[in-house]
């Protein structure tokens, strides 16, 4: 597959890695990172300008996750029976997403760039959820801006041993996917922990803020009446 892409890029320039990022984001079993590491290569080679890669490979990232996105919207729930989204998105699974996109969606699209099995899928149930498109462009638009540059410089840099590269990529990958997954577990359970925290602070410092003479008051107990004495008329 290296070999092919890296021939049919190098015939068709920016034409070519528009191509293949579209079909990777429309559903394509091709890794996002190989079309923009060839690109960085051949930009090191003189075929292509390593600015111009970035900005066709960003331009056509982004509208490939929002078509799959806007077919969520469209379809609704009709999306997730697709054979491809059904395989990854168990009901099980499609509760937990649901649940999250509705309460840190955007960390949830930024988390799924990352996630080349579960990008797709995640974006179809992010437009199922109902998110809205300008959170999901910008969320999907900042993923993209930490990726898109990294691996179009590790090809410009390290090019001519990409196959070494893939192979320690796929190596690390479930590494550096946990590691992910994890930070985002523990910023979730801080935030909860501080909410609740917050939420069951005491009043006892109420007390301390009033002024000298209202605590007085509250706190002097309320004069003895006493009955008058009897009169004795004789």
């Amino acid at each position: 597959m290296l070999e092919f892409l890296q021939s049919f890029i190098a015939q068709f320039a920016y034409a070519g890695i528009v191509a293949v990022l579209l079909a990777a984001g429309l559903g394509l079993p091709v890794p996002e990172d190989i079309p923009l590491m060839v690109g960085g290569l051949l930009s090191a080679q003189g075929v292509t300008n390593a600015y111009m890669v970035f900005g066709f490979a960003y331009v056509s990232i982004l509208v490939g996750d929002f078509l799959i996105f806007s077919m969520g919207r469209r379809l609704g729930p009709k999306a997730l029976q697709k054979p491809w989204a059904a395989r990854v998105l168990t009901p099980q699974r499609q509760a937990a997403l649901n649940e999250h996109f509705r309460k840190h969606g955007p960390l949830t699209i930024v988390v799924a760039r990352h996630m080349a099995g579960l990008r797709a899928p995640c974006f179809l149930m992010a437009g199922v959820a109902r998110m809205s498109p300008v959170k999901f462009i910008l969320a999907d638009g900042f993923g993209a801006c930490l990726s898109v540059p990294l691996f179009i410089w590790v090809g410009y840099k390290f090019g001519e041993n990409l196959e070494f590269i893939l192979d320690r990529i796929k190596e690390y990958q479930q590494l550096a996917l946990g590691v992910a997954v994890l930070g985002v577990v523990l910023a979730v359970v801080y935030r909860r922990f501080a909410r609740r925290r917050q939420n069951s602070a005491p009043d006892a410092g109420f007390a301390a803020l009033s002024p000298p003479g209202e605590a007085a008051v509250h706190a002097a107990p309320e004069p003895e009446t006493r009955a008058p004495a009897p009169i004795n008329v004789r």
